[in-house]
């Protein structure tokens, strides 16, 4: 990935459930960076370094109402290289 760079995911949730996102690093530099937004565009969490090492982990984060949810992934800073990312909803 190019210095930085923004990677968009997009899911549907019902309301009240959580969501754990979590990013991994797999080669280069990357010091990853995880943000997540709701349909409107509110920020409802944001991670750096929760993870493992330099890895980023929004764990549990509670989404009140049913409807599509933005994530942002991309490298902190100018930090680049190749990543992995797994969202779990759960019940709440």
């Amino acid at each position: 990935n190019p210095a930085y760079d923004n990677d968009s995911y997009f899911f549907w949730s019902e309301g009240g459930q959580n969501v754990t996102i979590q990013m991994w690093k797999n080669g280069g530099s990357l010091d990853t960076y995880l943000s997540l937004y709701d349909e409107l565009g509110n920020l409802v969490a944001s991670d750096d370094d929760s993870g493992e090492g330099a890895d980023s982990l929004i764990a549990n984060a509670y989404l009140p109402s049913s409807g599509f949810y933005h994530v942002v992934a991309r490298g902190f800073s100018s930090s680049t290289g190749n990543y992995r990312i797994k969202q779990t909803l759960g019940v709440a």
